[in-house]
């Protein structure tokens, strides 16, 4: 969990090779009782984005995320 100001962003790590989109059922129950503006999936290799009612979801692989974290 990230905490920006108000905001409450939701992170999931999983150290494994993604095939698919699924979503854990912690982070979909997460989702939908607190409807945060994004959630993050860290994960090895896949890159998507998804819309879950209000909330972007976005599959990062962690190299994308330590060049984001690099820039700052």
């Amino acid at each position: 969990m990230i905490e920006a100001g108000q905001r409450l962003i939701p992170v999931e790590v999983k150290f494994k090779h993604l095939k698919q989109d699924k979503v854990p059922a912690s982070l979909r129950s997460f989702i939908d009782k607190y409807n945060p503006e994004q959630a993050y999936i860290i994960n090895l290799d896949l890159s998507k984005t998804l819309k879950i009612k209000k909330t972007t979801l976005f599959f990062m692989p962690f190299h994308e995320l330590l060049r984001q974290t690099a820039v700052l």
